[in-house]
């Protein structure tokens, strides 16, 4: 129980970070373009709300490795 969603690594990368998490026992893998690990969890907080919503979960998981940090912002 409460492991439907599970972030498995962060690898912090030069202007991104490497996230690897777990949504109901599949791996997925991506690269998120913004820095921080805070930024994983607040992605991780919004793709949960996002999938208990209804959207499929691998196009929502996919999605995440298009977001763009606003520009000037932790630049």
């Amino acid at each position: 129980a409460g492991e439907t969603i599970r972030i498995n690594s962060i690898e912090p990368q030069p202007g991104s970070q490497n996230v690897s998490l777990t949504f109901e026992g599949k791996k997925y893998d991506f690269n998120l373009s913004l820095v921080g690990e805070f930024q994983v969890y607040n992605v991780v907080a919004a793709l949960s709300a996002v999938i208990a919503c209804g959207e499929n979960p691998s196009s929502a998981i996919a999605a995440c490795g298009n977001l763009k940090g606003v520009p000037g912002r932790l630049e």
